[in-house]
C-alpha cells in the first residue's frame, strides 16, 4: 500500500509500518511490539473509533516519556491535524525533521499540513531536499511524483519517474505508474517498454511483475502477449482461480475461443459454484448467440447452489433483453431463500427495468423483517437522497447511526443530510468523521464544504485543499475549492482552479456540479 496505494492510504500505511518495524519475533514466532509501539497502535485504534480525546491523552503521555520517538511525534501530528490544530502538529513534527530530514512519515504529515494551508512551494522544497538525501527511496519518489502531477506539473513527474526507473531496476511501482501515464497520454511505445521491463522482473525476482505486464499488454490490446504473461504467472503460482479467469479473458480477446472456454470449464470443474467462472462461460455462449447453452450452464450451477443458479438465469434474461423475466427470477428466489445479497441484486435489476419505486419497496420489505441491517439502511437512504427525499433518507441514516456510531460513511452522509435539512449537529458529525478518517478525501470534502457554506471559508478551504490534493480528478471537490477561494477574495486562484477542472476529462459522476462551475467561471471572468 505504501508503494501503490492512494495518497491517503499510503500515509496511513506508512504510519503503521513505522510501528510494526519496531517489533521482533519472539521464541514462539509471534510479533512482540515494544511498549511505545503498542501504545501508538492503541492510540490509533482509539482515534479510528472516534475517541480522539482519549487517543490524544495517551499520545501526550507517550511523548512525555519518549520525547524523541518519531512514531509518537507522527501519532501526535495525526491527532492534531484531525482536530484542526495545525500549529501543534507542526511543533510535534519539527524535531523529527530537524534530526532526520528524510523521515518519510514526518515528511508526508508535514506536507499534509502545508497543503491544508496552501503552502505548496514548501511541500515541493521539502520533497526535493529529501530526495536529494535519499535518491533511491521508492515511497519518497512516488510521493514526489504524485505531488507534482497533482500540481499540473506532469512533465516533471514523468521525468522524475523515468530517471528513477533506471536507478531502481526492480521497482514495479515506478513502472506501473509509468505504464499508466503512457497509456493515458497515448505514448503507447513508452508504455510497452515499461511493461516489457515488468515482465522481466516477473520472470526473475518478483512474480507480481507478470500481473503488471499482463494487464498492461491487455490495455495495449496486445492480447497474445497478455496470454503468455498470465500463463507464466499461473504456472508460477500453481493456477490460482483469479489468474486463470484473467487468462481466459485474454485468450478470448486474442481470438482463441476454444482455449478460453477450456480454461473456464476447468475452473468450473474444480469449483462448480464459482460465480465468476460460470458467468464468464455464459458470456461466451451468449456472444455466440447460444441462449439455450447459456441457460443450461445456469441450470447446472443451480445443482451446486440454488441461489447462484437463479442469479445466473437472471443474468441470461437480462442480457437477452428479457428484463422482466430477470426480475421475476430474482423475486422468486428471494421468496425461497431471502438474503441481503439477493435483495441487492433484485433492487439493481428493478432499477434497470425502470421500476424505481418497486426497487425501493424491495429494500423496505427487507428492512421490515431485518430492521437492524445497517447496510440496507444506507442503501435505501442513498436511494431517497437521489430522489431528493431528504427527510426519509435522514430517518434511515439516524437509525443506522444508532447501530453504527463509529461508521465513518454513516457519519459523513448523516452530517451532509443534517446540514441540508438545517438540523443540529451536522458540523460535529462531520468533524467526528474526519477525526476518524482524516485520509479520506470524500470526508475532508464534506466537512470542508459544510464549513465554507456555514461562513467559515478559511477553515473549510484548508480541508478542501487537502481533499483536492488527494483526489485531483474529482471535479466537485475542485468546484468547492473555487467557491471557498472566491469567498476569501482569491479570484485569480479560483479562476485557475475552475479552468483546471473544466478543461480536464473528468467523468460526470465525479463532476455533478459542472454547470455550477461553468457559471462561476463565467461570473468571475466577467462573462
Amino acid at each position: 500500500i505504501t508503494r501503490i496505494g492512494s495518497p491517503g492510504d499510503r500515509r496511513q500505511a506508512t504510519a503503521f509500518l513505522q510501528v510494526l518495524r519496531t517489533g521482533k519475533l519472539n521464541e514462539a514466532g509471534k510479533l512482540d511490539l515494544d511498549p511505545v509501539a503498542q501504545g501508538v497502535l492503541q492510540a490509533l485504534d482509539l482515534a479510528q473509533f472516534g475517541d480522539n480525546e482519549e487517543a490524544l491523552t495517551r499520545a501526550l503521555a507517550l511523548q512525555k516519556d519518549n520525547p524523541d520517538n518519531p512514531a509518537v511525534a507522527n501519532l501526535l501530528a495525526r491527532l492534531y491535524v484531525a482536530s484542526g490544530k495545525l500549529e501543534q502538529a507542526r511543533a510535534a513534527l519539527a524535531p523529527v525533521l530537524a534530526s532526520d530530514p528524510g523521515h518519510f512519515g514526518s515528511i508526508a504529515n508535514m506536507n499534509r499540513i502545508d497543503i491544508q494551508e496552501g503552502k505548496f512551494d514548501a511541500v515541493k522544497a521539502r520533497l526535493e531536499k529529501a530526495l536529494e538525501a535519499q535518491p533511491e527511496n521508492e515511497p519518497l519518489i512516488l510521493l514526489t511524483a504524485n505531488f507534482l502531477a497533482n500540481r499540473d506539473d506532469r512533465d516533471a513527474a514523468l521525468a522524475l519517474l523515468r530517471s528513477k526507473a533506471a536507478a531502481l531496476p526492480d521497482s514495479l511501482a515506478i513502472r506501473t505508474n509509468l505504464i499508466n501515464i503512457g497509456i493515458r497520454q497515448g505514448q503507447l511505445a513508452d508504455a510497452r517498454r515499461w511493461a516489457d521491463e515488468a515482465l522481466k522482473i516477473g520472470e526473475t525476482t518478483n512474480v507480481n511483475g507478470l500481473t503488471v505486464a499482463a494487464e498492461a499488454y491487455a490495455a495495449l490490446q496486445d492480447y497474445p502477449a497478455a496470454v503468455a504473461a498470465y500463463q507464466k504467472q499461473a504456472e508460477k503460482q500453481e493456477n490460482p482461480p483469479a489468474t486463470l479467469l484473467k487468462l481466459a479473458e485474454a485468450q478470448l480477446r486474442a481470438g482463441d475461443q476454444a482455449a478460453s472456454k477450456a480454461t473456464v470449464e476447468r475452473l468450473i470443474q474444480d469449483d462448480p459454484a464459482n460465480f465468476a467462472a460460470n458467468n464468464a462461460l455464459i458470456s461466451m455462449l451468449l456472444a455466440q448467440k447460444d441462449e439455450a447453452g447459456a441457460m443450461a450452464v445456469a441450470n447446472k450451477a443451480a445443482d451446486a447452489n440454488q441461489a447462484l443458479g437463479a442469479v445466473l438465469r437472471a443474468s441470461v434474461y437480462q442480457r437477452t433483453d428479457q428484463i422482466d423475466n430477470a426480475v421475476i427470477e430474482l423475486q422468486n428466489q428471494l421468496a425461497l431463500t431471502p438474503s441481503a445479497g439477493l435483495v441487492q441484486r433484485t433492487y439493481a435489476m428493478m432499477l434497470q427495468a425502470e421500476r424505481r419505486d418497486d426497487a425501493a419497496d424491495v429494500v423496505s420489505a427487507w428492512l421490515g423483517e431485518n430492521p437492524d441491517d445497517a447496510n440496507m439502511l444506507q442503501l435505501l437512504s442513498s436511494h431517497y437522497i437521489q430522489d431528493r427525499k431528504f427527510t426519509a433518507a435522514l430517518g434511515l441514516l439516524e437509525r443506522a447511526y444508532s447501530m453504527l456510531p463509529n461508521n465513518v460513511v454513516v457519519l459523513n452522509n448523516l452530517a451532509w443530510l443534517r446540514y441540508e435539512l438545517k438540523r443540529q449537529g451536522a458540523i460535529q458529525l462531520a468533524q467526528r468523521a474526519y477525526s476518524m478518517a482524516p485520509n479520506s478525501p470524500a470526508i475532508a470534502d464534506t466537512l470542508g464544504w459544510i464549513l465554507v457554506r456555514d461562513g467559515k471559508a478559511e477553515e473549510g478551504l484548508k480541508l478542501l485543499y487537502e481533499a483536492a490534493d488527494a483526489a485531483p480528478d474529482n471535479g466537485d471537490i475542485g468546484y468547492h475549492v473555487a467557491v471557498a477561494q472566491r469567498q476569501l477574495g482569491k479570484t485569480d486562484e479560483a479562476l485557475a482552479t475552475l479552468e483546471r477542472i473544466l478543461s480536464a476529462a473528468i467523468p460526470d459522476q465525479n463532476f455533478t456540479e459542472r454547470e455550477k462551475a461553468e457559471a462561476l467561471k463565467k461570473e468571475l471572468s466577467g462573462g
